[in-house]
């Protein structure tokens, strides 16, 4: 189990700004070299080796990890430096690297305060978790990472020689056995060397080498072919398990933004075939993507008014005309949950009509002030709580208006926060009690949402998946396989059989539908739904989960469907289900704009390439006079920008596709400057220039080399285009 933590960093290198904490690092680009410590097959793909004293071990233990399995580092002997130790050792060089993040987890054992020692002389001084270069006095241009007994911190060293080092400590102490990440980073031979450890997330201190290095600058530059994992040279065997190793190139970061014990949700929907009159099944998953334990989810499915509730799996806390309510959902770190709900669809709709239904989940909002009684000592009955609840969820569209004209975002963030106030409402309704508004969430929702056209009947018997065409490489796949009886008679058998990709990792296989069987040898899941007696128009979901091998590159495609048999009749093969690996960034470029415009409203463009995905929206950022950038959504690919007279504006675009995966760049990629309307010439400045010109044109008609002399487009040149002209004289842009 991954520790309640979801701690990266992004790295910052604009002018001198140094490393700061962030919420999760997508770097997968930036990735030199990873271990994932999953087997010795693993290992053995990295051309490393574990060795126990001087020889390799071909029997190490591995645990469940982080990501997969972790590998256990004991100690063996105390007799000298280096053979006391079972270590990993990769032959990813180090070599010149005078730059880089170091990143791993480690999860401490029970013997790990206890036995932690001086490799040579068994004193109780600490352990070792990653060595370069044999950290030591000795041993100029080596690098090390170990906790120390007597700080109780982990401390980060890079050495220059015998007498000057320069290290980063945690800024807390070890205090448990859970799983611990360790992020660290240095930069050497440039104009900021620093080096920094971040501890679950906390920064440690920040080293300035020019502070502290005999030169003045750091020298430190690896000369060695072979770093060490799981021990170090001077406090030798970490005496704990350590996961997911990996090395990364320094990124450039525009965003940086202090985040600590954050969580991540993943939702996802899918919905049954749209026919009038029909029982439809939806089903939602919802994913915990961090580190975090998260607690009290609020799960929120709008109902379209074409749509009638009927049932739902797990019970929902609330159901109304307009809306579902499931809460305290709690998720651990990797774990999700399954929901379903069915909904009869209107038999009146008309073909080709679009139904779909948006479910966000958000926390619970922050902790309330105590209610206040109502007044009227009479409580309302639950019929007027409901006619309540309906008539607050009904106006949700009316208050969100300006939210979802401005983007699907601040959209999805309104409707949440509007439905979790109405919900709330209605409970201390039902106890004769009523609540102040509930403060806005600093938190936006997560959502996804299903459209489908209505069409007319079709086979019901379908395959799905809960998720985008487009996936992670580490997404979940939840397949729900929907059989309906169509027949006049029950039926008392059914068979389902479904076979994996060959590109599914089958030890990920999770069987939420009881009574299904896995049968590795030809990666097939079959439930044998006997005595079932499903009547006619009656339906059934048999559902399973599952994830892709990791390491697929992208594009690969993972192909699901399957066979649904009822009692001895002819076998129906479902539809096809596709999903695409894909983490490619997008990209979007910013068309050119003139570098003086005249026009205060101006219009904006840009495009967007992705390379195997799809292009969910896009990011536009801005600046004003060379101040900070803000930022807001476009799904489109032009907007009229609203500048001000006399400032200067730039632009860059950042792009996020369906699959999650989005763009990391800052460099301004347009600019313009907005003049003043007097400004004729359009040279950024009112002058003699601008004033000689209506002279020349006074009592013309705008044409020719006088058409910009018509400042107010009354169609003459006057003595009102003057008076513009001398009211902003001087000015400048």
């Amino acid at each position: 189990m991954r520790k309640n933590w979801t701690y990266f960093i992004l790295i910052s290198l604009l002018l001198s700004t140094h490393v700061v904490s962030a919420s999760p690092l997508n770097l997968s680009k930036n990735l030199v070299f990873h271990e994932s410590f999953d087997n010795l097959s693993s290992i053995a793909r990295n051309n490393g080796n574990i060795i126990s004293d001087t020889s390799i071990n071909a029997s190490a233990s591995f645990v469940p990890g982080i990501e997969g399995n972790a590998v256990s580092f004991d100690c063996i002997s105390f007799n000298s430096i280096g053979s006391c130790v079972k270590e990993s050792y990769v032959t990813y060089s180090l070599v010149n690297k005078s730059q880089g993040i170091i990143e791993f987890w480690f999860k401490p054992k029970d013997n790990f305060f206890s036995d932690c020692k001086f490799p040579s002389t068994g004193l109780f001084q600490g352990c070792g978790f990653f060595d370069l270069g044999k950290l030591s006095g000795q041993n100029p241009n080596s690098m090390g990472i170990f906790w120390n007994r007597n700080l109780d911190k982990v401390v980060f060293e890079i050495r220059e020689n015998d007498t000057v080092m320069t290290q980063s400590f945690s800024n807390q102490t070890l205090n448990s056995t859970d799983w611990h990440h360790v992020v660290v980073v240095w930069q050497c031979n440039s104009e900021n060397d620093f080096m920094q450890l971040f501890l679950d997330g906390v920064p440690g201190n920040y080293m300035d080498f020019n502070e502290y290095w005999n030169d003045g600058f750091c020298t430190f530059k690896p000369n060695v072919s072979e770093i060490w994992i799981g021990r170090n040279f001077y406090y030798g065997s970490s005496f704990a398990f350590i996961d997911e190793f990996k090395v990364y190139e320094i990124v450039k970061q525009l965003e940086v933004v202090n985040v600590t014990n954050t969580s991540e949700l993943r939702i996802r929907k899918w919905g049954t075939t749209a026919v009038p009159g029909r029982t439809l099944e939806y089903f939602i998953t919802v994913e915990n993507i961090g580190n975090a334990t998260l607690s009290d989810i609020l799960v929120f499915e709008a109902l379209e008014p074409w749509f009638t509730y009927v049932s739902a799996i797990p019970d929902p806390v609330n159901v109304t005309n307009f809306s579902i309510f499931w809460s305290n959902v709690t998720l651990a770190p990797g774990e999700f949950k399954s929901i379903s709900y069915k909904v009869q669809l209107d038999s009146n709709i008309p073909l080709g009509a679009t139904v779909r239904g948006q479910v966000c989940v958000i926390p619970i909002p922050p902790p309330l002030p105590p209610p206040l009684p109502i007044p009227d000592p009479t409580l309302p009955s639950i019929d007027q709580c409901d006619e309540n609840l309906n008539t607050c969820l009904l106006s949700i569209p009316i208050k969100c208006i300006e939210e979802c004209l401005a983007s699907p975002i601040d959209c999805n963030i309104c409707y949440t926060q509007e439905a979790a106030n109405c919900n709330l409402e209605w409970l201390l309704c039902l106890e004769g009690t009523e609540i102040p508004p509930i403060p806005p969430t600093t938190q936006p929702p997560t959502c996804d949402q299903h459209e489908d056209p209505v069409r007319r009947p079709l086979d019901p018997n379908e395959k799905g998946v809960v998720a985008n065409k487009f996936i992670q490489p580490d997404q979940l796949l939840v397949y729900p396989i929907h059989f309906e009886n169509i027949g006049n008679v029950e039926a008392l058998d059914i068979f389902i059989t479904d076979t994996l990709d060959e590109d599914i990792n089958t030890s990920t296989i999770e069987i939420l539908t009881p009574n299904g069987n896995f049968d590795s040898e030809t990666r097939t899941i079959k439930w044998e739904l006997r005595g079932i007696n499903l009547q006619p128009n009656e339906t059934g979901t048999a559902l399973f989960s599952v994830k892709p091998l990791r390491g697929l590159p992208s594009g690969t495609e993972i192909r699901n469907n399957a066979t649904i048999q009822f009692e001895i009749f002819e076998p129906i093969i479902t539809n096809e289900t596709l999903n695409i690996i894909d983490d490619i960034e997008p990209q979007c470029t910013l068309n050119p704009l003139p570098s003086i415009t005249k026009r205060q409203n101006f219009t904006i463009s840009w495009y967007g390439a992705d390379a195997i995905g799809e292009i969910e929206f896009f990011r536009i950022f801005v600046s004003s006079d060379g101040g900070n950038f803000t930022s807001f959504i476009a799904t489109n690919t032009n907007m009229t920008f609203s500048g001000e007279q006399g400032k200067s504006y730039g632009f860059f675009c950042n792009a996020q596709d369906s699959a999650g995966n989005h763009e990391i760049q800052d460099v301004t990629e347009a600019s313009t400057k907005v003049t003043f309307n007097s400004d004729i010439n359009a040279d950024c400045k009112v002058d003699i220039t601008d004033l000689a010109t209506i002279g020349m044109c006074f009592a013309q008609p705008p044409e020719g080399l006088c058409a910009p002399a018509d400042l107010n487009s009354d169609g003459v040149i006057n003595i009102l285009d003057l008076a513009t002209v001398g009211i902003n004289f001087e000015k400048s842009c």
